[in-house]
């Protein structure tokens, strides 16, 4: 049987999380703090388990440098749940201030699968949607990004937010800036959960962030959201129900949340501890900076085998190639699922593509070493040359 050392998990999430995260985690499990209880077993609202909400915290804001004038809230239900979180938010901040709020359009830029969902929930929750832009539309193909000239926002005052999705895990398409020309007073809101904790912000381009832990900050269960304090003002509720704006449920409320401290209900702290730990072993290595290098190399390493061999096929533009999800195909669908049931042998797992459009997806998160790529590009570079005859 193979051992952990033996296997490469390329999930593309939950994703692999490093081996010395998981051993003390599972210490941890077992008796935290020398309590004879497990982490799993305290009270969210007992001194220790408040710690663990603290100290996470102060690891993000460290790690990013957050500014004082942005929450930190960790929520349930997974960035899905965000789709309608953000509009809910958006919506009531600008009722307090716009009596037309009602009539503001929520503006997408659609890049993938997830930016499509985030629409769709949208549409169905009734809000007023405008696609900025949608590559598919534009090009034929999700594996590029709009270019400046094709983003058609709706006019400055008639826009409550403009969406993006920063990477897309299914397509393999990432974003290097945010999107430009944003109008202003719109709220800025991007999804950054399969390349969260994996480069530096900019966060004065930034007023809603929010990212699934489950990628590259460890177990699945919690979501991150950054929120400039400004969108926690919001009109009363009755207001909202005088203007026709709908409410947020409870638990998607981010003035609430920022309240409580993410404590309103009971709150995943032994998913929380882990994501901490993940967050302090990070920094050891080097943090942000250390991240983005490695991230930037290991994809650099993998794009190139997959140059060099045309059994290949990338179909992602080469200026809006993933750095955490690399995806393609092999030009034979016997190929591929040989090299699929190879790389299994080699203990290489998980590398399948979305079930939505098949394919491969070498997901390079951080717990993938430098390593442990260099044994992938190793069976890619043998692999395409003995197909490629």
């Amino acid at each position: 049987m193979p051992t952990r050392q033996d296997v490469i998990n390329f999930a593309a999430g939950p994703a692999g999380m490093a081996t010395d995260v998981v051993e003390e985690y599972a210490k941890d499990f077992v008796n935290f703090q020398n309590l004879g209880m497990g982490v799993g077993e305290i009270s969210h609202r007992s001194k220790e388990g408040t710690g663990i909400v603290n100290r996470t915290e102060e690891s993000l804001r460290r790690m990013y440098g957050l500014p004082d004038n942005f929450h930190i809230l960790f929520m349930q239900g997974g960035g899905t749940e965000q789709f309608a979180a953000v509009l809910y938010n958006v919506y009531a901040h600008h009722a307090l201030y716009n009596p037309n709020a009602k009539k503001l359009v929520a503006n997408y830029i659609v890049t993938g699968s997830w930016s499509k969902k985030a629409l769709n929930e949208a549409q169905r929750l009734g809000f007023p949607c405008h696609v900025a832009a949608d590559t598919k539309e534009l090009t034929g193909k999700y594996g590029c990004l709009p270019k400046d000239s094709d983003l058609n926002y709706t006019p400055a005052g008639e826009t409550s937010l403009v969406y993006w999705c920063d990477n897309e895990t299914i397509h393999g398409v990432e974003f290097n800036e945010p999107p430009a020309n944003i109008p202003k007073g719109a709220i800025r809101v991007c999804d950054c959960s399969s390349n969260f904790i994996s480069r530096r912000i900019d966060f004065s381009k930034h007023d809603i962030l929010f990212a699934g832990a489950q990628k590259n900050a460890g177990p699945a269960g919690i979501t991150m959201v950054f929120v400039r304090d400004s969108i926690l003002e919001r009109a009363l509720v009755p207001d909202l129900h005088k203007m026709g704006i709908p409410v947020s449920t409870t638990m998607a409320d981010y003035k609430l949340m920022a309240d409580s401290n993410s404590l309103y209900n009971t709150l995943p702290i032994p998913t929380l501890h882990a994501i901490n730990l993940g967050l302090q072993y990070m920094e050891k290595k080097g943090g942000l900076p250390f991240l983005e290098e490695a991230s930037l190399k290991k994809s650099q390493m993998v794009y190139q085998v997959l140059d060099k061999y045309p059994i290949y096929e990338n179909f992602v533009d080469s200026y809006a190639r993933s750095r955490m999800n690399v995806t393609f195909r092999i030009n034979n669908q016997d190929l591929e699922n040989k090299f699929l049931v190879g790389a299994e042998e080699l203990n290489m797992m998980q590398l399948k593509g979305h079930r939505s459009i098949g394919g491969v997806r070498v997901s390079l998160y951080n717990a993938i070493t430098i390593e442990q790529t260099e044994r992938l590009v190793k069976y890619l570079e043998s692999f395409g040359a003995e197909h490629s005859k």
